[in-house]
């Protein structure tokens, strides 16, 4: 799909346009890409450039602390 969509706003107060090509998003089962929470999914949200899509994403400013902490007897994710 292509769309024709400003690129920005030139002094003279008009748009500039630019032809973009966009991707469709698609449905898929989590489970199918990550199979275990603690072995597949939080690993690959701890990678710097997973993390900083996500802080970027939320405007949140995002630190890994650590990934999958013992607790008791228990292993729990720590907040970011």
């Amino acid at each position: 799909m292509r769309l024709r969509a400003p690129l920005g706003m030139l002094s003279s107060g008009v748009y500039r346009m630019v032809d973009r090509q966009l991707g469709r998003l698609q449905r898929f089962e989590l489970r199918d890409i990550w199979a275990s929470e603690a072995i597949d999914f939080t690993p690959w949200l701890a990678r710097p450039e997973n993390m900083g899509v996500l802080s970027e994403t939320l405007n949140i400013d995002l630190e890994l602390e650590a990934q999958e902490r013992s607790v008791g007897p228990f292993r729990a994710d720590p907040s970011m």
